[in-house]
């Protein structure tokens, strides 16, 4: 049976930010391919690390961070 599948795209021309949901990571990599061959515009997963450098400026500090046992 059909698996049924759902993800959304925004484009901000303005920042140059593409957000892309899904929760399949074989939907995430032919959204991508096919970003890039429409508009030959590479595009670069957006990750929590990525996010939280932008914020500080500086990505060494998030480098020397240790995982926390919260349980």
């Amino acid at each position: 049976l059909p698996i049924p599948a759902e993800f959304q795209a925004v484009w901000n021309t303005a920042s140059g930010m593409v957000w892309f949901a899904s929760t399949q990571q074989k939907m995430l990599d032919m959204f991508q391919e096919l970003f890039t061959r429409t508009f030959e515009l590479h595009i670069e997963p957006y990750t929590p690390y990525e996010a939280a450098a932008q914020i500080i400026g500086d990505a060494a500090p998030l480098d020397r961070l240790e995982p926390t046992n919260f349980a």
